[in-house]
């Protein structure tokens, strides 16, 4: 006999490694419940509420707190180390250009290459002191007063560099901080994510100012808007910013529903929100994401939700005249979607649900069709060429001018 957990409160439930085959989870509170390795096949959680339980959501709201103190230490460490520069003026000009090239670097190739790029500049940066000041000792003991002096600039300027390297390395992991917590922020939705971020840059306003002065201020004020504007690309998208994108994703779902390892072959996930759910190595085969919401914020793992693409199809279940062309849907759950003219030829799509499907005029051709299901789909002008349709169904279907 089946469970029913219809509309039960279940946060931070354990049913860790439970057969529950089929069980009734419609709109049901699995916030924080733990599900790994548990057998859901067929399981419906239609409208069920998935993510953080409120006291983990509180737990959030108070690390990213002091990441904001961190950050604002942070910059202003960064300033006291400009405030002792062996020549300030020409450290300020070099800490004008390592900033510059550190927004241009985090721009177009992501905060990690940046701070790749800056821990390599302050490593080589030391050995130049380290020579340079090297090369100062011996020539005050051999060298002349002018060769001294023209060898004690050069340790002069190399020190600044170190300085001003280190500066920015300084400011460049304050940014990482930053966009963890804004990123994660975002997640909590758009008002919140926007009223957090003020509030901790606030913060760290008032901590880089205090332990860094004016210059540190200006410091946060940049680490806020650069670290800001970053977290926004990575949660659209945006492949230079993806692993920001996942950290954040990973640290919001450390207290979230748990489906990690769990069967959730033809599970039912429609209208459910999965924010904040963990869906690591989870079996996905079938599985109905038909206007699931905020799946987007979810850790997918390598699943094909990953791919925001075939995401919103299976969300949406509207692929009029897609192109889907050499896609992996292996498993995909499109029944009853409107798919006519989509071009999937050379697509993987093994095993994928199309019932009921209007696929008039699609291109399937060269496809992995093995297994596929397409009782009661609509295939009009289908064209199947070079398709594999080993153990396909389709006994119910009278087709139509299908190309092959």
């Amino acid at each position: 006999m089946t469970k029913n957990f219809f509309r039960q409160n279940l946060q931070g439930r354990s049913f860790k490694g439970e057969n529950l085959r089929g069980a009734n989870f419609s709109c049901a509170d699995i916030r924080g419940a733990d599900f790994s390795n548990a057998i859901l096949a067929d399981a419906n959680f239609t409208k069920a509420k998935a993510g953080v339980t409120d006291r983990w959501g509180i737990g959030l709201l108070l690390i990213s707190l002091l990441l904001s103190v961190v950050s604002g230490y942070f910059s202003g460490l960064a300033s006291s180390l400009l405030s002792i520069s062996f020549s300030p003026n020409t450290s300020n000009l070099v800490v004008a250009l390592m900033l510059g090239l550190f927004v241009f670097i985090a721009i177009r190739k992501g905060v990690w290459a940046t701070i790749f790029v800056e821990g390599t500049a302050v490593s080589l940066a030391m050995i130049a002191a380290a020579t340079a000041q090297l090369i100062l000792s011996l020539a005050a003991r051999f060298a002349s007063s002018e060769l001294t002096k023209s060898v004690d600039n050069i340790a002069d300027f190399a020190a600044a560099i170190f300085k001003a390297v280190s500066i920015v390395g300084t400011a460049a992991w304050a940014v990482a901080i930053a966009v963890l917590a804004a990123a994660a922020l975002v997640l909590a939705g758009i008002i919140a994510g926007i009223l957090a971020t003020i509030l901790f840059t606030v913060i760290a306003l008032i901590v880089g100012s205090a332990s860094g002065g004016m210059t540190a201020a200006g410091l946060v004020i940049f680490v806020a808007l650069l670290g800001t504007g970053i977290a926004w690309r990575s949660l659209t998208g945006c492949p230079i910013f993806a692993p920001i994108y996942n950290l954040a994703i990973e640290f919001t779902t450390l207290g979230g529903t748990n489906f990690c390892g769990a069967d959730l072959t033809a599970a039912d996930f429609t209208s459910a929100r999965l924010q904040s759910t963990n869906f690591d190595r989870a079996i996905l085969m079938e599985t109905c994401w038909h206007h699931a919401i905020k799946i987007e914020c979810a850790r997918l793992g390598g699943s094909i939700l990953s791919n925001a693409k075939i995401r919103h199809l299976l969300q949406t279940k509207k692929g009029r005249k897609g192109s889907f062309i050499g896609l992996n849907l292996v498993g995909a759950n499109l029944a009853k979607a409107d798919l006519v003219q989509a071009n999937f030829s050379h697509a993987n799509l093994y095993r994928a649900n199309f019932a009921g499907a209007n696929l008039k005029g699609a291109n399937f051709s060269g496809a992995n069709l093995i297994e596929a299901d397409f009782n009661g789909a609509n295939l009009d002008e289908v064209n199947l060429g070079g398709a594999n349709l080993r153990g396909a169904a389709m006994p119910d279907l009278e087709i139509k001018r299908v190309k092959t």
